[in-house]
Protein backbone atom coordinates (compact mmCIF):
# COMPACT_ATOMS: atom_id res chain seq x y z
CA UNK A 1 0.00 0.00 0.00
CA UNK A 2 1.14 3.42 -0.77
CA UNK A 3 0.26 5.43 2.24
CA UNK A 4 0.06 9.55 1.78
CA UNK A 5 -0.71 11.59 4.36
CA UNK A 6 -3.15 14.05 4.37
CA UNK A 7 -0.77 16.88 4.68
CA UNK A 8 0.83 16.24 2.17
CA UNK A 9 1.23 18.91 -0.79
CA UNK A 10 0.37 18.07 -4.80
CA UNK A 11 3.69 19.22 -5.07
CA UNK A 12 5.03 16.66 -2.83
CA UNK A 13 2.80 13.92 -4.25
CA UNK A 14 3.80 14.72 -8.05
CA UNK A 15 7.61 14.90 -7.27
CA UNK A 16 7.90 11.50 -4.94
CA UNK A 17 9.65 8.50 -6.58
CA UNK A 18 7.18 6.05 -4.78
CA UNK A 19 4.34 7.53 -6.31
CA UNK A 20 6.06 8.14 -9.78
CA UNK A 21 6.58 4.38 -9.60
CA UNK A 22 3.34 2.78 -8.49
CA UNK A 23 1.22 5.70 -9.39
CA UNK A 24 1.55 6.81 -12.35
CA UNK A 25 -1.60 8.58 -13.04
CA UNK A 26 -1.52 10.26 -9.55
CA UNK A 27 1.82 12.00 -10.46
CA UNK A 28 0.47 13.03 -13.21
CA UNK A 29 -2.49 14.32 -11.87
CA UNK A 30 -1.15 16.32 -8.94
CA UNK A 31 1.43 17.92 -11.26
CA UNK A 32 -0.74 19.06 -13.80
CA UNK A 33 -3.66 20.62 -10.71
CA UNK A 34 -3.52 24.75 -10.68
CA UNK A 35 -0.04 26.81 -11.11
CA UNK A 36 2.70 26.25 -9.07
CA UNK A 37 2.02 28.25 -5.84
CA UNK A 38 -1.16 26.07 -5.61
CA UNK A 39 0.92 22.58 -5.67
CA UNK A 40 3.11 23.98 -3.36
CA UNK A 41 0.06 25.06 -0.62
CA UNK A 42 -2.35 22.80 -1.43
CA UNK A 43 -2.84 19.37 0.29
CA UNK A 44 -4.36 15.99 -0.66
CA UNK A 45 -6.29 15.82 1.82
CA UNK A 46 -8.12 18.87 0.59
CA UNK A 47 -9.42 17.25 -2.00
CA UNK A 48 -12.64 16.69 -0.37
CA UNK A 49 -12.64 19.70 1.68
CA UNK A 50 -14.45 22.02 0.26
CA UNK A 51 -17.47 19.66 -2.23
CA UNK A 52 -15.02 21.02 -5.23
CA UNK A 53 -15.57 17.83 -6.48
CA UNK A 54 -14.87 18.84 -10.02
CA UNK A 55 -11.20 18.41 -9.61
CA UNK A 56 -8.38 15.47 -10.68
CA UNK A 57 -7.78 13.65 -7.35
CA UNK A 58 -10.97 12.15 -6.80
CA UNK A 59 -11.01 10.66 -10.36
CA UNK A 60 -7.69 9.04 -8.97
CA UNK A 61 -9.07 7.90 -5.95
CA UNK A 62 -11.73 5.93 -7.88
CA UNK A 63 -10.16 4.46 -10.23
CA UNK A 64 -7.16 3.35 -8.19
CA UNK A 65 -9.77 2.58 -5.44
CA UNK A 66 -8.14 4.96 -2.92
CA UNK A 67 -8.87 4.00 0.99
CA UNK A 68 -9.51 7.32 3.32
CA UNK A 69 -8.58 7.06 6.80
CA UNK A 70 -10.38 9.99 8.76
CA UNK A 71 -10.36 11.42 12.39
CA UNK A 72 -13.58 12.18 13.29
CA UNK A 73 -16.18 13.28 16.37
CA UNK A 74 -16.88 9.84 16.90
CA UNK A 75 -13.64 8.87 16.09
CA UNK A 76 -11.42 7.07 13.55
CA UNK A 77 -12.95 5.89 10.45
CA UNK A 78 -12.07 4.13 7.22
CA UNK A 79 -13.91 3.99 4.09
CA UNK A 80 -13.78 3.80 0.31
CA UNK A 81 -12.80 6.83 -2.19
CA UNK A 82 -16.66 5.94 -3.30
CA UNK A 83 -18.15 6.36 -0.05
CA UNK A 84 -16.27 9.20 1.38
CA UNK A 85 -17.36 11.12 -2.08
CA UNK A 86 -20.73 10.05 -1.76
CA UNK A 87 -20.88 11.19 1.49
CA UNK A 88 -19.19 14.84 0.48
CA UNK A 89 -21.98 15.47 -1.97
CA UNK A 90 -25.05 14.88 0.11
CA UNK A 91 -26.28 18.39 1.21
CA UNK A 92 -26.72 17.44 4.91
CA UNK A 93 -23.36 16.07 5.29
CA UNK A 94 -21.52 18.27 7.91
CA UNK A 95 -17.82 18.64 7.96
CA UNK A 96 -17.11 16.18 10.83
CA UNK A 97 -14.29 14.42 9.16
CA UNK A 98 -10.84 15.25 9.33
CA UNK A 99 -8.34 13.16 6.25
CA UNK A 100 -5.89 11.68 8.23
CA UNK A 101 -4.05 10.04 5.07
CA UNK A 102 -5.08 7.92 1.86
CA UNK A 103 -4.19 4.32 0.88
CA UNK A 104 -3.61 3.37 -2.52
CA UNK A 105 -3.44 -0.07 -3.20
CA UNK A 106 -0.49 -1.79 -5.01
CA UNK A 107 -0.78 -2.29 -8.16
CA UNK A 108 0.11 -5.76 -9.82
CA UNK A 109 3.30 -5.45 -11.72
CA UNK A 110 2.74 -4.36 -15.52
CA UNK A 111 -0.31 -2.04 -14.84
CA UNK A 112 -0.75 0.28 -16.83
CA UNK A 113 -2.28 3.77 -15.10
CA UNK A 114 -3.08 7.17 -16.94
CA UNK A 115 -4.73 10.30 -15.95
CA UNK A 116 -5.41 12.89 -18.80
CA UNK A 117 -8.16 15.74 -18.76
CA UNK A 118 -9.10 18.84 -21.26
CA UNK A 119 -8.64 22.10 -19.04
CA UNK A 120 -9.93 25.60 -19.50
CA UNK A 121 -7.07 27.97 -20.00
CA UNK A 122 -7.88 30.61 -17.53
CA UNK A 123 -8.69 28.56 -14.47
CA UNK A 124 -7.45 25.60 -15.04
CA UNK A 125 -9.75 23.19 -13.78
CA UNK A 126 -10.77 20.31 -15.93
CA UNK A 127 -13.73 20.69 -18.22
CA UNK A 128 -13.98 16.92 -18.12
CA UNK A 129 -10.81 14.44 -16.81
CA UNK A 130 -10.25 10.45 -17.25
CA UNK A 131 -8.46 8.35 -15.15
CA UNK A 132 -7.71 4.61 -16.25
CA UNK A 133 -6.16 1.81 -15.14
CA UNK A 134 -5.40 -1.19 -17.13
CA UNK A 135 -4.12 -4.76 -15.61
CA UNK A 136 -3.03 -7.60 -17.61
CA UNK A 137 -3.94 -10.92 -17.24
CA UNK A 138 -1.38 -13.55 -15.95
CA UNK A 139 -0.59 -14.37 -19.73
CA UNK A 140 -0.55 -11.11 -20.52
CA UNK A 141 -2.73 -11.60 -23.24
CA UNK A 142 -5.97 -10.17 -22.01
CA UNK A 143 -7.58 -7.15 -19.44
CA UNK A 144 -7.78 -9.10 -16.25
CA UNK A 145 -8.77 -5.55 -14.41
CA UNK A 146 -10.08 -2.24 -15.77
CA UNK A 147 -11.02 0.93 -13.98
CA UNK A 148 -12.51 4.51 -15.45
CA UNK A 149 -13.03 7.23 -13.74
CA UNK A 150 -14.87 10.44 -15.18
CA UNK A 151 -14.54 13.82 -13.43
CA UNK A 152 -15.33 17.79 -14.74
CA UNK A 153 -17.79 17.10 -17.16
CA UNK A 154 -20.25 15.79 -14.18
CA UNK A 155 -21.21 17.44 -10.78
CA UNK A 156 -19.04 14.79 -8.60
CA UNK A 157 -16.55 11.85 -10.05
CA UNK A 158 -18.18 8.74 -11.01
CA UNK A 159 -17.04 5.31 -12.31
CA UNK A 160 -18.03 4.19 -15.81
CA UNK A 161 -18.79 0.73 -15.02
CA UNK A 162 -20.27 -0.05 -18.34
CA UNK A 163 -16.73 0.94 -19.93
CA UNK A 164 -14.92 -1.20 -16.94
CA UNK A 165 -16.41 -4.55 -18.44
CA UNK A 166 -16.73 -4.02 -21.94
CA UNK A 167 -12.57 -4.23 -21.70
CA UNK A 168 -12.58 -6.90 -19.04
CA UNK A 169 -11.35 -10.41 -20.00
CA UNK A 170 -10.46 -8.98 -23.76
CA UNK A 171 -7.89 -8.00 -25.94
CA UNK A 172 -6.16 -4.86 -25.34
CA UNK A 173 -6.92 -3.99 -29.38
CA UNK A 174 -7.56 -0.65 -30.83
CA UNK A 175 -11.14 -2.29 -31.91
CA UNK A 176 -12.03 -3.19 -28.33
CA UNK A 177 -10.67 -0.46 -26.40
CA UNK A 178 -12.75 2.00 -29.22
CA UNK A 179 -15.70 -0.34 -28.55
CA UNK A 180 -15.43 0.49 -24.88
CA UNK A 181 -15.07 4.26 -24.83
CA UNK A 182 -18.10 4.39 -27.00
CA UNK A 183 -19.96 3.29 -24.21
CA UNK A 184 -18.28 6.04 -21.54
CA UNK A 185 -21.10 8.91 -22.92
CA UNK A 186 -24.06 6.24 -22.00
CA UNK A 187 -22.99 5.39 -18.48
CA UNK A 188 -22.39 8.97 -17.65
CA UNK A 189 -25.74 9.67 -18.93
CA UNK A 190 -27.36 6.71 -17.76
CA UNK A 191 -25.72 7.63 -14.00
CA UNK A 192 -27.47 10.84 -13.65
CA UNK A 193 -31.02 8.59 -13.15
CA UNK A 194 -29.39 6.44 -10.39
CA UNK A 195 -27.72 8.57 -8.51
CA UNK A 196 -28.68 11.58 -6.04
CA UNK A 197 -27.60 14.97 -7.54
CA UNK A 198 -25.59 14.07 -10.42
CA UNK A 199 -25.96 15.76 -13.25
CA UNK A 200 -23.90 16.73 -16.91
CA UNK A 201 -22.20 19.99 -16.25
CA UNK A 202 -23.13 23.13 -18.60
CA UNK A 203 -21.82 26.85 -17.87
CA UNK A 204 -19.87 29.14 -19.58
CA UNK A 205 -16.44 27.27 -19.64
CA UNK A 206 -18.51 24.54 -22.07
CA UNK A 207 -21.66 22.92 -22.34
CA UNK A 208 -23.25 19.84 -21.98
CA UNK A 209 -22.92 18.00 -25.59
CA UNK A 210 -19.33 19.26 -25.53
CA UNK A 211 -18.17 17.93 -22.37
CA UNK A 212 -20.07 14.43 -23.29
CA UNK A 213 -18.65 13.85 -25.80
CA UNK A 214 -15.00 14.83 -23.90
CA UNK A 215 -15.73 12.10 -21.91
CA UNK A 216 -15.91 9.69 -24.81
CA UNK A 217 -12.64 11.11 -26.40
CA UNK A 218 -11.00 11.21 -23.09
CA UNK A 219 -12.02 7.74 -22.31
CA UNK A 220 -10.22 6.26 -25.63
CA UNK A 221 -7.44 8.15 -25.18
CA UNK A 222 -6.35 7.34 -21.72
CA UNK A 223 -7.02 3.53 -22.18
CA UNK A 224 -4.93 3.41 -25.36
CA UNK A 225 -2.35 4.92 -23.22
CA UNK A 226 -2.64 2.89 -19.91
CA UNK A 227 -2.90 -0.24 -22.22
CA UNK A 228 0.66 1.38 -24.13
CA UNK A 229 2.20 1.37 -20.12
CA UNK A 230 0.77 -1.85 -19.26
CA UNK A 231 3.12 -5.17 -19.83
CA UNK A 232 1.27 -7.18 -22.90
CA UNK A 233 2.51 -9.50 -24.77
CA UNK A 234 2.64 -7.58 -28.56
Amino acid sequence: VLQIGGMTTYDQVAAAPEVRANCQALAEAADSIGDAQIRNWQTIGDLVAYRDLARDLPAIALALEATFHTVGVSGNHTMSAEKLLQMAVQAQWKAQEIVSSIDFPACVPGTGTVYQSFRHPASTYAICGVAALVEPSADQVSVAKCRVAVTGALSYPIRLPKVEAALEGKAPTAENIEAAAKLAAEDAIAAQADREGLTLVSDLYASTEYRTHLIGVLTKRTLTEATQRANFLA
